[in-house]
């Protein structure tokens, strides 16, 4: 009794530190994605993170690009990785993966990452047949907090912010905690 008392206890306290407010109101979910690992046959195989889509204006209109943790698009040993896969919304209706090659020199689809190695950024542009056949709606790159805008509204370190994730790690905690108490196997 006391097992699955303590059972019960760890997984509402997990559940609880899952608790997050809602998505903001007009926050448009297509301008999120998720990166996925690719395996050996070529398939997305699993999340390594999300990603964001940004809208630079350029003399020619705009170009999309895509944002993510530099470590998201490493492997083990801090090499980019010779492509990922990104779960987006086609446009027509339905959800698949678009593969994003990250090793391709002398083009501008390729990945720019900050010269300070402790900088974990990474940006990729998008090429325009991409950001058409797929749901995509980038975030304007003017409304990016430059060093001024933090300055002058006294932003830092600490303060409240929107963050979007894929927070599988947790799921899989509470998991393991229920069938460690030998509650049998509890479906995610």
């Amino acid at each position: 009794m006391l097992r699955r008392a303590l059972a019960v206890l760890a997984v509402l306290i997990g559940i609880f530190n899952l608790a997050a407010d809602p998505i903001p109101d007009g926050f448009d979910k297509s301008a999120i994605g998720f990166v996925f690992l690719i395996d050996t046959n070529g398939q997305p195989s699993q999340p390594n993170g999300p990603c964001f889509f940004v809208s630079v204006t350029t003399s020619n209109g705009f170009v999309p690009h895509l944002v993510t943790a530099k470590h998201v698009l490493q492997d083990t040993n801090g090499t980019i990785l010779p492509q990922v896969a990104v779960r987006l919304s086609r446009a027509t209706g339905g959800v698949s993966f678009v593969i994003f090659p990250l090793t391709q020199t002398n083009t501008p689809f390729r990945v720019f990452t900050h010269p300070e190695s402790g900088v974990d950024l990474a940006v990729v542009p998008i090429a325009q047949h991409v950001f058409s056949e797929y749901r995509i709606q980038p975030i304007p790159a003017d409304l990016i907090a430059t060093k001024e805008h933090m300055k002058k509204f006294k932003i830092r370190e600490g303060d409240e912010m929107f963050f979007m994730g894929l927070f599988s790690h947790r799921f899989m905690a509470a998991k393991r905690i229920f069938q460690s108490f030998g509650l049998g196997d509890w479906q995610s």
